[in-house]
């Protein structure tokens, strides 16, 4: 047995695989801080670079903490969050959606990121079982969703992110895993190509639309990942990106109003790939492709 498809704990009974449940709940716990704290750096460079900015004292309401800045903090009055308050899904619940320090309202995002995360590790660990295998690819999902958050909410696709998604795929390639290494390069090719050229010649018809590299790049990431498999997230891809080109304007206003989200970011290149991605692996999952 290779090192990816060891176990994380050995010889427990399967009602104990929650602990790698509760691992999805917390890396998504994890990454709300990152998405918070993403944003709030992002405006700040944005300010900067239009206006001279001034200093913002340490500890004061408005301070903008670095991405590994520790423990977390309220975003309301800065005060640092207890460990007690800041269990994945329990301390938001029984918070009842408030923060302890200021009673400022928490958004519920936060309890559906981690309950996201615990969902995506459940399915994981039924198909892969809670192995190294399956913590990796749980993660590469978690890092897709945290993507999307940030670009359907702040406007950006952070080139860390999707340095760290190709890495754990080349990872899980060239490792002895379920997908042979040939079929997974030979998909990450093939889709990456296929994105490319599919996506330069929708934005020569449709400019509005604001196909990137990167989303040919995401692709080609899935690629490793799912190996010839793969192909089945390219047609939902394109049909997706067929429904986003004919919908009316007004649903998709109505669409992004719901979401409280910018349009141009809902129904783009790269939302639409981050979506086909996510739930395409989720769905192989789920139908044992990878068992």
């Amino acid at each position: 047995m290779d090192w990816l498809h060891h176990p994380l704990y050995a010889d427990l009974p399967p009602i104990f695989w929650g602990i790698f449940v509760f691992l999805g709940a917390a890396i998504g716990s994890f990454y709300n801080v990152l998405a918070l704290r993403w944003g709030d750096v992002h405006r700040t460079e944005s300010i900067q670079s239009t206006v001279a900015a001034t200093s913002i004292s340490p500890g004061s309401p408005g301070v903008v903490l670095p991405l590994m800045a520790g423990r977390s903090h309220c975003p309301k009055c800065s005060s640092q969050i207890p460990i007690y308050h800041n269990i994945p899904l329990v301390s938001w619940l029984l918070l009842r959606g408030k923060s302890a320090c200021c009673s400022t309202p928490i958004s519920p995002i936060y309890l559906l990121f981690e309950a996201l995360g615990a969902g995506i590790f459940f399915l994981v660990a039924l198909s892969v079982g809670p192995t190294v295998y399956g913590l990796v690819l749980g993660i590469i999902l978690m890092t897709l969703a945290l993507s999307l958050r940030l670009f359907l909410r702040e406007s950006i696709l952070p080139t860390g992110l999707i340095i760290a998604m190709q890495v754990l795929a080349v990872l899980l390639a060239l490792g002895p895993g379920i997908v042979a290494p040939k079929a997974a390069l030979t998909a990450q090719v093939a889709l990456l190509g296929l994105s490319y050229g599919l996506g330069h010649l929708v934005r020569s018809k449709r400019p509005e639309i604001g196909f990137k590299p990167h989303d040919a790049i995401l692709l080609g990431i899935l690629g490793l990942i799912a190996g010839t498999q793969a192909h089945l997230a390219l047609i939902g891809w394109i049909f997706a990106g067929l429904i986003g080109v004919v919908l009316p304007k007004r649903a998709k206003l109505a669409t992004s109003s719901l979401l409280g989200v910018s349009n141009s970011n809902l129904f783009s290149f790269t939302a639409l790939t981050l979506t086909t991605m996510v739930t395409s692996l989720v769905i192989l999952n789920a139908t044992g492709i990878f068992q």
